[in-house]
């Protein structure tokens, strides 16, 4: 009976997993049609979205047309535009053609009325000439009588009167003369010395009588207001330069074109201050040369062109070659003011060089060369060749090379002492014999033009190479100009253009004029018109000109802002970009009084301007601080980002500082964190001075760094919960009426699906706790063995985890085919 009812059991199990597979059977035959209609529905959604593609491409299509009808419209704007730029300048040319034709001809209609006056002062002369020849013959002809000596004697009398008022106030041309004698000095000073400004009526006496050199020197009084007896007065100047400009004085016309320029005195005009300008370098003043070169070269309200500003500059700075002293240079010197340069702050140079003078007094060797030195080269101190000589000779009684040298140099040009060419030779020979190079250079100068000895081009040669070889820059000039013209050597350009540009790397004035030459006319190089203009300008910046920027830097020493202001202003028009620099730092102050309401900071952002594009980023950095804080300019920050971007591409650590700011706060540059942290690293790096700055707000941004840390941990959990409904409300915004049509289609069987999911998850929960239940029910009756009714239970338990099994199957099989759906429905949306 045991064994019938196993086998019965054993049937009846068998049976229920038949019918369970049955029924599976029947369930994957009933989702056939259902998966048949689900792939019915994917091909349809594959067609809308391939027609959406379509639709989405001849958007794009239309909107790429759009776009090359904007750009052609924009072209075709900008061409007019560009086109109407053209015009406005051709009617600017025109217009300032038509003034320099208009003061042309008044120009000549002012000679030819001088010259007309002239012409009937001379026949007024020769008239009154004629009368008195015919009266003294008359008188000759009269016998000698009482009434004629009485008339004699009156005649006397007068005369001798007339003497006395001659000898009390002296006439137009004997005040002229005394001026010519001890006034007139050359066109590059604008000072008076002390002696002349006690002859400052005569000086006035002379401008009034028509000496075109005194009315500019008394201009220039008033306009610079040196002078304790004649206040600053710009419109007193302009009417003086304006006296002279239509006489043709040519540094009048200049200072002219200057205070057009600045306004001072007159309306601020451009266009004049050119044509000003033009003419005073067309009359041969090198400060017009400068000033008209400068503005061609940079375009400033004139045409740019490098070669009409090669063509100014070349004879500006054939004039400074020309002027040249032995040596080949000449000593200017360029301080730049800051907030460091207060007056009180720097150590005078009266006080160093008196320091040179009292060690040298004492015997010291080095400050007796020193000494020497800073007078003969005019180093912060008047040039004076008798003291340079006096300190060379108490050094050269030591044996020292350089005094004995420069002493020789002394002897063979005549500078301070007789010429000598045997004591010269005698000397330079002496320091030769030390490897001295200026003794080398100064021997090979003297064979190659045979002073004192015979000429010998060879041995000159071999001196020069003695001197280039030790560095010197006289020896290297001179033996690139053997090379030039193949004298004492085989002719070799190249070789040539090799040992000027030696010399000019240390500052060689005549070098660098000599390259200047090769490169403008394509001599030993390809023609280069650019950097031609660079060295002619330097050279002429090399000049007497530079010694505004020396008197104006001592007036800002002796507190006269507004005084060294205009000095360094007229050096801006010059070209000079220290002069630029330092006018600007100046204007900025805003206490010189020169200009009025918003007038100096525009002025100072001109001149920034100026500098900046001479290639100097602190300049740069300052313009970008104007446009920050809407200083002469309307306030922009992007613009002051653009110029702080361009200084820091250059260098300047306050830029990289400043950029890193900006960046980290979103001023003016979007805000990045990382990009102002490495701005930050550079501006430290950079510079000495920014690694407190700079590694402060680096502190400022780990800080920074770490709450934005804390702030993404506290949302991550957050945003991961919401990202699916996040996710759905985005698609259903951007997706529009489409979109929710789509979701609205697919609702249902997402429904489904769910359900059918919590349908197995709860099941499966079920099993489990049924599963516990049953093995602790199991480890309860283990002990007493496995009876019938346990096997027919287990049996029928194994029947049921099928079941689940079969189920559980089911669902998984289902869940990925409609994952695949709602990928494609997310990549649609």
């Amino acid at each position: 009976m045991a064994a019938g009812r196993r086998v019965w059991r054993l049937l009846a199990a068998l049976a229920l997993l038949t019918a369970l597979l049955a029924t599976s059977s029947l369930a994957q035959e009933h989702q056939q049609p259902q998966e048949q209609q689900e792939n019915h529905h994917q091909q349809q959604q594959n067609q809308n979205q391939q027609n959406q593609d379509d639709v989405n491409r001849q958007l794009s299509a239309m909107q790429e047309e759009l776009r090359e009808k904007e750009d052609e419209q924009r072209r075709m704007l900008m061409q007019q535009v560009e086109e109407e730029e053209r015009l406005m300048r051709e009617r600017q040319q025109q217009q300032l053609l038509d003034h320099i034709r208009e003061v042309d001809k008044k120009r000549a209609v002012e000679e030819d009325r001088q010259k007309q006056e002239g012409e009937k002062m001379l026949r007024e002369a020769l008239e009154a000439l004629a009368q008195k020849q015919q009266a003294a013959e008359k008188t000759l002809q009269e016998p000698f009588g009482s009434s004629a000596q009485e008339a004699a004697g009156g005649s006397a009398g007068a005369s001798t009167s007339s003497r006395g008022v001659e000898e009390a106030k002296p006439t137009g041309e004997q005040a002229e003369a005394d001026f010519n004698q001890g006034t007139r000095d050359s066109e590059w000073s604008v000072f008076l010395d002390p002696d002349t400004i006690n002859q400052l009526a005569l000086l006035q006496e002379a401008a009034e009588s028509g000496d075109l050199d005194a009315v500019h020197r008394l201009g220039m009084l008033y306009l610079t207001g040196n002078s304790s007896h004649v206040e600053q007065d710009f419109k007193a100047a302009a009417d003086l330069f304006h006296k002279g400009s239509n006489r043709g004085h040519a540094n009048c016309q200049w200072a002219l074109g200057f205070m057009y320029a600045q306004g001072l005195g007159v309306q601020a005009d451009q266009a004049k201050a050119l044509v000003y300008f033009t003419f005073s370098a067309l009359g041969g003043s090198t400060l017009g040369e400068m000033s008209a070169g400068f503005r061609h070269m940079t375009g400033n309200a004139a045409s740019k062109s490098c070669e009409l500003a090669l063509n100014y500059y070349s004879r500006a700075a054939a004039k400074v070659e020309h002027d040249l002293r032995p040596g080949g240079s000449r000593v200017i010197e360029r301080k730049r003011l800051s907030d460091s340069t207060k007056p009180d702050s720097i150590f005078p140079q009266e006080d160093v060089m008196q320091y040179y003078v009292d060690s040298a007094e004492r015997g010291d060797l080095n400050a007796q060369v020193a000494a020497g030195a800073h007078y003969y080269e005019g180093h912060g101190v008047p040039q004076d060749y008798d003291r340079a000589f006096r300190y060379f000779q108490m050094a050269a009684h030591r044996d020292n090379a350089d005094a004995v040298a420069l002493l020789g140099t002394m002897y063979a040009h005549g500078l301070g002492v007789e010429q000598d060419n045997a004591t010269a030779l005698r000397l330079l020979q002496r320091s030769a014999k030390m490897n001295n190079p200026i003794a080398c250079s100064g021997l090979g100068l003297l064979y190659l033009h045979g002073q004192g000895v015979e000429k010998n081009p060879e041995t000159a040669y071999h001196y020069f190479s003695k001197a280039a070889a030790l560095g010197n820059a006289d020896g290297q000039v001179n033996l690139g100009t053997l090379y030039y013209h193949g004298i004492g050597v085989k002719a070799d350009l190249r070789k040539a253009m090799q040992f000027f540009t030696m010399a000019s790397q240390q500052g060689h004035v005549q070098a660098m004029y000599n390259l200047a030459l090769m490169h403008s006319t394509g001599i030993g190089t390809a023609r280069n018109c650019e950097i031609a203009l660079g060295l002619f300008k330097n050279v002429a910046e090399r000049g007497r000109s530079g010694n505004l920027l020396m008197e104006a830097y001592d007036l800002y020493q002796a507190d006269e802002g507004s005084r060294a202001t205009v000095l360094y202003l007229m050096a801006a028009e010059l070209g000079y970009e220290i002069g630029q620099y330092n006018a600007a730092y100046l204007l900025e102050q805003d206490d010189t009084g020169l200009f009025q309401s918003n007038g100096s900071a525009v002025r100072a952002l001109f001149n920034w301007k100026r500098s900046a594009n001479q290639g100097n980023p602190a300049a740069r950095v300052r313009v970008g601080d104007h446009m920050y804080y809407g200083q002469g300019v309307e306030r922009s920050e992007a613009l002051a980002a653009q110029e702080y971007r361009a200084a820091a591409d250059s260098g300047n650590a306050q830029a990289m500082f400043n950029i890193g700011w900006m960046q980290e706060y979103g001023v003016g540059l979007p805000k990045d964190l990382h990009l102002a942290k490495r701005f930050y690293d550079l501006a430290a790096s950079t510079h000495e001075e920014a690694k407190v700055p700079a590694n402060m707000a680096l502190f400022v941004l780990r800080i920074k760094f770490w709450l934005e840390g804390l702030a993404w941990d506290s949302s991550a959990a957050a945003a991961g919960s919401g990202k699916k409904d996040a996710a759905s409300g985005a698609g259903k915004k951007d997706g529009g009426e489409g979109g929710a049509a789509k979701e609205d289609a697919h609702e249902d069987e997402e429904e489904l699906l769910d359900q059918r999911l919590w349908g197995l998850s709860s099941h499966v929960r079920r099993f489990v706790d049924w599963s516990k239940g049953l093995v602790d029910w199991g480890k309860g009756v283990v002990e007493g063995g496995l009876t019938e009714d346990v096997q027919d239970t287990l049996l029928v338990a194994l029947v049921v985890l099928l079941v689940m099994v079969i189920l559980a199957r089911q669902a998984v099989q289902a869940q990925p085919q409609r994952q695949p759906r709602q990928q494609q429905q997310q990549q649609q949306q």
